[in-house]
């Protein structure tokens, strides 16, 4: 039977390696993605449901500046500058001094711009507000950013994981595809 087509419930070695391959990739899409969604429902919660908690605070500057890694891109060819501000600031609630770095709930910036704008609105020496935890005095942030901020990295790594999951699903348990066979 040259050329021909196996049926569907007959395995062989070559489809039995493809489902193996695709089940690992999509294990590792699936843990991926779940790093994602836990990232953006930690931000989600803190902005619903703990931001109303959050108390104001006075803090001083201690450090601005911009910071610039290069990252290597999806493809493994070439990099791309990644950029992110670097501010540092004291705090005291409760009689307490804290530091802090934390500038917002999700540490996301999509380009040199929008992390260059988050240097000058908080210059070295500068006097600004940040909100505190006050069941936990160390964790405060500068700015809250937005929900939608937040969202992204929960419904980015929810397709992911679920884009995972169904070629683990498939890799599992469609171990007899069809596999043209080599003449």
């Amino acid at each position: 039977m040259s050329g021909g087509v196996i049926p569907v419930g007959e395995s062989t070695g070559a489809n039995r390696k493809l489902n193996w391959k695709l089940t690992l990739c999509g294990a590792l899409l699936f843990a991926f993605g779940s790093g994602g969604v836990l990232q953006g429902a930690s931000a989600l919660r803190t902005l619903w449901f703990e931001k109303p908690f959050w108390v104001e605070v006075p803090v001083l500057v201690t450090e601005s500046r911009l910071e610039s890694t290069q990252k290597p891109l999806a493809s493994g060819v070439g990099v791309v500058d990644a950029w992110r501000p670097r501010i540092a600031y004291t705090y005291s609630l409760e009689g307490t001094t804290y530091s802090g770095a934390r500038i917002k709930p999700v540490e996301a910036y999509r380009n040199r711009a929008e992390a260059l704008s988050f240097v000058d609105r908080f210059p070295l020496g500068s006097r600004a507000i940040a909100h505190a935890n006050p069941r936990d005095p160390a964790r405060a942030v500068l700015d809250w950013g937005n929900r939608r901020e937040a969202a992204e990295p929960a419904i980015g790594g929810a397709i992911v994981a679920l884009a995972g999951l169904t070629m683990g699903i498939v890799g599992l348990w469609a171990p007899g595809l069809a596999v043209r066979k080599s003449s």
